[in-house]
């Protein structure tokens, strides 16, 4: 459920999008993409690809478009207005959520978990914000199972309870459980709880639309679902899980359209979502990964050294939803590139690194 990928496909895409008047894909009535994008995509899909693609430029949509099938033994394709789970992106909304109430003058990031959340117990009593929100605070493996029944306060004591591999502020490991502890912390401070907070705040769009919703539980994500399949061929989970659900919120869990993706990132760094200052902090490095790449809460940055040009990602699957998700905001163009699937020969992570076969840190 990492993050990190290579962009050299996404500069390919990029510069497809720019190279011809749109093409309408018959199969998803209004959606548009550039014909060299759509061959491209159309090659992708024999070799395997099934998902949906999303493109913006300041805000205005230069390619939607779904390849493959939403429902194979339906016989449903995928749309443009197909939803699918898109894993530890929801990190980059969690952050947000932090953002907005440090806004509002709920928090501070540099407050301690403990002092915002005074039943937590343990070492990560005395991380940070900012640590949790850059993986530096220490807490290491998982406090349970995707799908596992866990309760808010079975999830404070899983966490409380993990051993950390290193005192907060002195090393690095990406962390599910700092983000659910961060959406712990939502719940705690924001006067809403977590989901209703998220559902009704964060997840709001410029004229008000909202970006999708839950996978599993309420409030859910409206429209229809791209059933996901897994490398044995069988369907993954389809949403149903009752929950509770504090093994996965916070770190992973959300579900939403491309198109709704690609709409919340350029929102998001347009400084519609959380305000300017918060904006330019979630978009500047703030824990140095090597090789041109940073941390930044919610997203990995990388640096003009890299491809010649900066770029913030996310990305996230592999779990037994069968999705994966994975999106791409590029400052310089006020760009975004948003790409989901749903099977396992070539993810939308694959896709934007360049072929199947893959693997994030």
């Amino acid at each position: 459920m990492n993050r990190s990928f290579a962009v050299l496909a996404v500069l390919a895409l990029v510069a497809a999008c720019g190279a011809g008047p749109g093409v309408p894909d018959g199969r998803t009535a209004g959606a548009r993409c550039d014909a060299g994008i759509d061959e491209a995509l159309r090659e992708w899909e024999k070799a395997g690809f099934s998902g949906s693609i999303a493109v913006s430029t300041r805000g205005e949509f230069g390619c939607l478009a779904g390849y493959g099938w939403a429902d194979r033994a339906g016989g449903v394709p995928v749309t443009p207005e197909t939803v699918f789970g898109i894993g530890s992106v929801t990190k980059a909304f969690t952050a947000a959520s932090i953002f907005a109430l440090a806004d509002a003058g709920k928090l501070s990031i540099d407050d301690r978990a403990g002092s915002l959340l005074p039943d937590l117990k343990g070492p990560v009593a005395e991380a940070t914000i900012r640590q949790l929100l850059l993986h530096t605070s220490g807490l290491n493996g998982s406090h349970g199972r995707d799908h596992q029944p866990l309760d808010r306060d079975s999830a404070v004591a899983a966490i409380g309870g993990l051993k950390p591999a290193f005192r907060p502020g002195t090393g690095y490991v990406y962390s599910n459980a700092g983000y659910t502890l961060l959406a712990l912390i939502v719940d705690e401070v924001s006067g809403s709880g977590y989901r209703e907070y998220t559902a009704s705040a964060t997840l709001r769009l410029p004229g008000g639309g909202v970006a999708g919703g839950f996978w599993n539980g309420e409030p859910a994500a409206p429209g229809p679902r791209a059933v996901g399949y897994l490398a044995d061929g069988e369907t993954a989970r389809t949403g149903g899980f009752a929950g509770p659900h504090w093994a996965l919120d916070g770190n992973g869990g959300l579900a939403m359209t491309t198109r709704d993706l690609a709409a919340w990132t350029y929102a998001l760094f347009s400084g519609r979502v959380v305000s300017p200052a918060s904006t330019r902090v979630i978009g500047t490095p703030g824990h140095d990964l090597g090789g041109g790449r940073s941390e930044t809460p919610g997203w990995v940055a990388y640096d003009r050294s890299v491809h010649g040009m900066p770029f913030l990602t996310a990305s996230g699957g592999g779990g037994d939803v069968g999705h994966n998700a994975a999106v791409a905001w590029l400052p310089e163009r006020e760009q975004v590139i948003a790409i989901a699937s749903n099977g396992p020969k070539v993810s939308a992570g694959d896709l934007l690194a360049g072929g199947p076969g893959h693997r994030r840190r």
